[in-house]
């Protein structure tokens, strides 16, 4: 089907099946998954439906690899949330100001991955969803380091980690880039809100982390 791995794990795609991918994000952003057909798809595409199928088995697969790397692709770049050797305040910092910036170069993708969700298969689904719970634990774990080492003052690290995602998975929901609001700009505004305001970093403690 025109794809393999990368070092890193994400999927590889052909410059043929990037380009209906492509296309059919607009068309789902546009339009509504249930809105396009693979016949629209192909016409936007400029070939066969018939050779649409040749790169990818069906519509749902299509929205499965939008949703997929919109889940995926920012959380497998970036592993330090894993490492327990870290600067808790500064890694979450660094974390959040990215989480922004991909986000927002990736508007259409990432709106008709939440917004469409449901539009997948069952098992699909849970497969998307598995990975936002990995994610969700993995940075749970990293606040919860930054509380017992006293480098954040947070009462329920889950809850907040929930929160801070909340607040990062849904900014682009009325974001648009103009004058005087550039996306990096955006990003460190986000880092300062979470870290130092809804996670409340503290002075690192003499010797932490050492």
């Amino acid at each position: 089907m025109g794809r393999s791995s990368t070092s890193n794990g994400l999927e590889s795609y052909s410059e043929r099946v990037e380009e209906i991918l492509t296309t059919a994000t607009t068309l789902f952003s546009e339009l509504g998954y249930r809105g396009v057909g693979i016949r629209r798809i192909a016409d936007a595409v400029g070939v066969q439906p018939s050779s649409l199928y040749h790169h990818v088995p069906g519509k749902e697969e299509l929205l499965y690899r939008i949703a997929l790397r919109a889940t995926t692709e920012f959380i497998d770049a970036h592993p330090p949330a894993l490492e327990t050797d870290t600067d808790v305040p500064q890694t979450l910092r660094s974390l959040v100001r990215a989480h922004v910036v991909y986000f927002g170069r990736n508007k259409l993708a990432q709106q008709v991955a939440e917004r469409e969700l449901r539009e997948l298969s069952p098992e699909h689904f849970e497969e998307v969803r598995r990975r936002q719970r990995q994610w969700l634990d993995s940075l749970t774990t990293l606040v919860e380091r930054g509380q017992r080492e006293g480098t954040l003052r947070v009462a329920n690290p889950r809850i907040a980690t929930r929160a801070m995602l909340d607040m990062l998975n849904h900014f682009n929901r009325w974001y648009e880039s103009r004058p005087g609001l550039r996306l990096d700009d955006l990003a460190d505004l986000y880092a300062d809100l979470v870290v130092d305001g809804l996670l409340q970093a503290m002075p690192t403690p003499s010797g932490a982390g050492r």
